[in-house]
């Protein structure tokens, strides 16, 4: 997976565990500072990879289908967020 593609699952997850529900593409690229069409051609590698199903290629509806990687992946940041202090989930990239 590639490092935006970590950063855009990264985001998901976290949004998904603060909200309960999953972001729009608007909000992906808004919270990982990338632009939407980057966001729509991660999203297609990420299903490729099965980390996520879309309704068809072009559709914004998805969800995480892969749960060992999003189980790995969140014990991972929460890890982070404990030896760090910090929160991790809504972040913004610097501009």
């Amino acid at each position: 997976m590639t490092e935006t593609g970590e950063m855009i699952t990264g985001f998901i997850i976290g949004y998904y565990r603060k909200n309960r529900f999953y972001p729009s593409y608007e909000e992906i690229a808004e919270g990982t500072g990338r632009v939407k069409s980057t966001i729509h051609t991660h999203m297609a590698k990420l299903e490729g990879e099965g980390i996520i199903i879309r309704k068809n290629d072009c559709s914004p509806h998805y969800r995480l289908i892969n749960m060992d990687f999003i189980m790995k992946h969140s014990m991972d940041h929460r890890q982070e967020e404990l030896t760090s202090g910090k929160k991790t989930g809504s972040r913004r990239a610097a501009p």
